[in-house]
């Protein structure tokens, strides 16, 4: 491998997690995005050819010296590599956020950094509002937690609120970039949705764009979106559409995941250029693949031909831009035609996510590891595929 293959194969992005469970939660949630993520507990490890790292530091109950220990793990992802750091910590802040937050900064060692907090996560409740984590909880008003406080003492920050956060990017940028001309370096965000972490995610790739030099922390919701990448990961859903309550699956999926997903033929799907199939693979996360809409009464034929196409797109996706997170076949005879037309070497049986809808991962040929969920036809009921889909995207 030559020099610059070799710079390629690095990952571009390093998460720093006190515990396991950080770890573990952090690299899901960027592998349900198609990258490739490898969790590091060793500094003797070597990670290569994947796209993140994310260190499980295990200093939950470490105290003494605990920015030094953090700031060499910092230093151990600038050896391998990494160009952007983040900090990962605890939805409730517990254990020692600041103090992480600061042996990251230190370890980094660069010049001028500036700091980027990123503290809301809704799909699991945790919302920011005025600074504050709002953190829900069972049988207790919602605990508040002074976001700022934690993690930088008595050190001055800038507040970005809610209403600024929702006004947009360009918004967002804008007082970024003025508040970086007063000299702060220190930016906490609020946010109570999807949308107002889709928003900082681009604003924090347009300061990197312009040449900042960027460390974030969060407690990992939005990494749903950050960093950036070309296109997310997608999933293949194949149904000859045999009976009635397959076709109404379909249109289910469709509903869901809306501009997300697409439907085509098989037919359509193998005339289609490489470049157009590509394209579609990167702006749609669901492809929804049935059968030509001419009558073959051979089902077998039928079948074949949709395992001929699931092939095409995976190899279009090998050489392109997306990464195919599983693939959903429904009906005997297509999840035979397909694994045939894949050519592993054996499989490795899973769990029955469904009733009759089990799970297995490729072992060995092209498409090594990859998991296929086999749907019996008929089976289940309208949402099933989209909670198949949902195993493997998250929600």
């Amino acid at each position: 491998m030559d020099t610059v293959q070799a710079r390629q194969a690095r990952p571009g992005f390093g998460v720093l997690s006190e515990d396991l469970q950080g770890a573990l939660t952090v690299a899901s949630r960027l592998q349900q995005r198609g990258l490739s993520v490898d969790i590091v507990q060793d500094p003797s490890a070597r990670p290569v050819g994947t796209d993140a790292v994310v260190v499980d530091m295990n200093v939950h109950n470490i105290v003494r010296d605990l920015p030094r220990r953090v700031g060499e793990w910092a230093q151990w992802l600038a050896a391998t590599g990494v160009t952007a750091m983040e900090c990962r910590f605890d939805t409730e802040l517990r254990g020692a956020p600041g103090p992480c937050l600061e042996g990251l900064i230190t370890g980094a060692d660069l010049p001028d950094p500036t700091v980027l907090v990123v503290g809301a996560y809704p799909s699991s409740g945790r919302v920011c509002i005025d600074g504050r984590m709002v953190i829900p909880a069972l049988h207790s008003p919602a605990m508040e937690v002074d976001i700022a406080r934690r993690l930088f003492g008595g050190q001055t920050s800038r507040q970005v609120g809610l209403d600024e956060v929702t006004a947009g990017e360009d918004h967002v940028l804008s007082v970024i970039q003025a508040a970086r001309a007063a000299g702060e370096r220190r930016f906490v965000f609020d946010g109570t949705t999807d949308g107002h972490l889709a928003t900082v995610s681009a604003v924090a790739q347009r300061l990197r764009n312009d040449g900042v030099e960027l460390l974030t922390a969060s407690t990992g919701g939005w990494l749903r979106f950050y960093p950036p990448t070309e296109s997310d990961g997608f999933v293949l859903l194949v149904s000859p559409v045999q009976a009635e309550v397959d076709s109404d699956q379909l249109a289910q999926v469709a509903t869901a995941y809306g501009s997300d997903a697409v439907t085509i033929t098989s037919a359509e799907l193998m005339e289609a250029s490489g470049e157009h199939l590509d394209e579609l693979l990167s702006v749609h996360r669901v492809l929804i693949m049935h059968e030509s809409e001419q009558i073959d009464d051979d089902r077998w034929s039928v079948a074949d031909g949709l395992g001929a196409a699931t092939r095409r797109i995976l190899e279009v996706a090998q050489q392109g831009r997306s990464r195919c997170l599983g693939v959903i076949t429904s009906g005997g005879l297509t999840t035979s035609a397909i694994f045939r037309r894949l050519e592993p070497v054996s499989l490795r049986a899973g769990q029955e996510l469904e009733p009759l809808c089990p799970v297995a991962r490729l072992v060995g040929g092209p498409f090594d590891n990859l998991p296929v969920i086999s749907k019996a036809s008929g089976v289940g009921n309208e949402q099933t595929p989209v909670r198949l889909i949902r195993r493997l995207v998250g929600n």
